[in-house]
Formats: structure tokens, sequence, C-alpha cells
């Protein structure tokens, strides 16, 4: 049925940007939705890989955004990136593009550099630190954890659930860790990482402390491995974060990638030839 609140159906394709894994935009399905928010699946693959998003989220476009961005669109396995065309996948599949009218993204949320907030640690996520922020692109920010050395900054989405506001911790009673100091350098941890308090492991919940290095997130070592999951197009298992060594990976794996700090998004004016069919069809 039509939701007329979002003009989105479930059924409907979109091109959605692959947030765990390639950084390419690709092609998608509204495979649920749940008041506001659509359930965003990748056309032949694994659910795994599906994630929600609101209408108003800068990762999600209407059929035919990359073509006319100079972006490119990482067909369904089975199909040739350079011979796959919206207009024949529709009849194929026997299904309709989400109207433009529906994709009414958000505008970025105003962070400012030196703004301060507590924020989750992607790499030991039971921990929140106090944070700063010191770099924004677009709908990011770049956070570093005060006292920590600048290769340990991370990008968050500016509108993440793992960023809060100064007095959260304390109000949510969640325990806030201390900025680090001098003298936390001074120390040498069972790990040899100083600042570490042997909090959290590489491998994730599995294991809730370590006491050497090869163990330790914060170690040379692992410092880029923030993340480990399955590459849907190779079925390989890589690393994925949000560091500035792991982004430039990604943008390294395709000529035609989409960056997350590259879009120009223009949805509110966006005219798709095929927009008019699916008006008729619905």
């Amino acid at each position: 049925a039509v939701c007329p609140p979002t003009g989105f159906r479930v059924g409907m394709k979109l091109e959605a940007l692959d947030r765990k894994q390639s950084g390419m935009m690709c092609v998608a399905t509204v495979a649920d939705m749940m008041d506001s928010r659509i359930l965003v699946h990748f056309d032949s693959w694994d659910g795994i890989y599906d994630y929600w998003a609101d209408m108003t989220s800068p990762y999600i476009h209407p059929v035919g955004w990359s073509r006319h961005n100079g972006h490119g669109l990482m067909p369904p396995n089975g199909y040739s990136e350079k011979t796959f065309t919206w207009e024949a996948y529709l009849r194929e599949t026997q299904s309709v593009a989400a109207p433009a009218r529906a994709f009414k993204q958000r505008p970025a949320c105003g962070f400012k550099r030196g703004m301060l907030l507590e924020a989750v640690d992607i790499r030991v996520p039971q921990l929140i630190r106090p944070a700063i922020v010191v770099d924004v692109k677009e709908y990011m920010i770049k956070l570093n954890f005060i006292g920590w050395p600048d290769y340990y900054d991370l990008w968050y989405d500016d509108d993440s659930t793992d960023i809060h506001p100064i007095g959260w911790c304390k109000k949510a009673g969640h325990s806030l860790e201390s900025a680090l100091g001098p003298e936390d350098f001074d120390e040498t941890p069972e790990c040899g990482t100083p600042g570490c308090r042997g909090i959290g492991h590489i491998k994730g919940a599995k294991f809730a402390t370590h006491n050497s290095p090869s163990g330790c997130p914060y170690s040379p070592q692992n410092r880029h491995k923030i993340k480990i999951n399955t590459n849907r197009l190779n079925n390989t298992h890589d690393l994925y974060g949000y560091d500035d060594e792991s982004l430039e990976g990604l943008a390294a794996k395709s000529s035609n990638h989409t960056r997350l700090t590259d879009r120009r998004s223009d949805n509110a004016n966006y005219n798709f030839e095929l927009e008019e069919d699916d008006r008729e069809r619905e």
C-alpha cells in the first residue's frame, strides 16, 4: 500500500550507499518500512548488509542519481556495470522506482571545529570519551579524543547515536573516561600502549580485556582495524572503519567510488525520466 507521509512503498527501487564495505552507490530496494524510515536492501546480496535509513538520509537517492551526478553505480550480482540500465532492470523485476519527491535530504547538523562533546570510542564501544570536533565535511565530523594522539581520530556521521552533548553521561548514569594527560604517557600498561587500560579486544565483544599488543585495539598493529566485516562484493574478509587511512583504502578500491565527503546531492530538484511512469503505475 502507498504510504502518503513518505512516498515510499515496500519493493520500490532506489540507489543507496553501501556504508559497511565498498563505499559504492548500489542498486537497492525498500525491504520494509517503519514510520519515516525505510529498510535498505542491496539487490542480490545477503540481508546482513541491510540498514535502516530515514527518508532525510544523505545516503539514499532516487533511481538515476548516480548517472545524473557522474558517479559509478554497482549493479546487482550477475549484471555488468557497463551495460546495466535502470529502464531494463525495472522491466525485468517488474518494479517501480521510488519517486524523487520521497527523498527529502536533511541539512548537515551544524557542527563546527572546536566543539566539545562525548563520544563512544568505536574501538572499544563500551567506553565513552570526551572529544573535540577537529574537522567537518558535509554529513561527517572528525573527532579527537581529548589527550589522545591525532592518529586515533575518527570520523562519525553528524547524526550518529554514538555522539552526545557534554553532560550526557552524567545524566544517563554512564561512566565517562577521563581525558588523557602527560602523566598517562609516562606509564607503560601491560599491553604496552600508552593510555590503554586493558579494556576491550581487537576481536570484539568475545573478549572483555587484553594484556598484549596483539589484542590491544590501540596498538600500532591494530590501529586501523576498527571492525571486521565480510566484503559482500568478493566474499573476502576486509577491515573497515572511519579512520582516515580506512577511508582512503576504500577510495582506492574503485576509480568510480562515491566518497562520503564527495557527494553533492540535488534530490529536491531531481527529475528522473522514469518518475512520470512511476506515478502512472502507482
